[in-house]
């Protein structure tokens, strides 16, 4: 049997998060040290680097976190650097996140654009979303990709829609490619 050692992390973190009524409080915890970890490579690096002493990383959490977080989430970290689970810490996050979002409704989209997304854009799309799908949150993460020409492709966990210019002239070119292989 596999065991998915994030997914375990996760778990715990959330039955505790859970049991202590603060899922949402830990949510936006877990989501500020995510984004800390995927946009500071240095501090993610420096977390996973098993020559330096976990002491010394563990001092680092205290020194850098004892103001701003609860000491079970401190704990929690310190735990992670003991059984070498630091190269695990993005997925743990982002596994928390998810059964977090489940329980406080909120559903996590990544909307891909050829432009970065106005903040009424982004409006308008959340409520046709909401009204569409009949979410009660929606958490939106505008990630620019100007290949796409134009249009804008949706994920949403496991289901894409892409109404991308780049995608509709793909499948332009296999229909035409398929015309010209059956003699049409």
């Amino acid at each position: 049997m596999i065991i998915n050692i994030a997914n375990s992390y996760a778990s715990v973190l959330f039955n505790y998060a859970n049991k202590t009524n603060s899922v949402k409080a830990y949510y936006d915890i877990a989501h500020t040290l995510y984004s800390l970890l995927n946009n500071d490579k240095n501090f993610a690096n420096y977390l996973n680097d098993i020559n330096i002493d976990k002491l010394e990383r563990k001092n680092k959490i205290k020194e850098l976190f004892s103001d701003c977080l609860p000491r079970e989430v401190i704990y929690f970290l310190w735990s992670v650097i003991d059984f070498n689970r630091t190269k695990e810490l993005i997925k743990i996050f982002k596994n928390f996140m998810n059964l977090c979002q489940n329980t406080l409704g909120i559903k996590y989209i990544q909307v891909t654009t050829a432009y970065q997304l106005s903040i009424q854009e982004k409006q308008a799309l959340t409520d046709g979303l909401k009204m569409k799908y009949g979410f009660n949150k929606i958490q939106l993460h505008n990630h620019v990709d100007k290949s796409i020409i134009g249009g804008i492709k949706l994920k949403m966990n496991s289901e894409i829609i892409d109404d991308t210019i780049k995608n509709k002239l793909d499948l332009m070119k296999a229909n035409s490619f398929k015309s010209i292989q059956k003699g049409d």
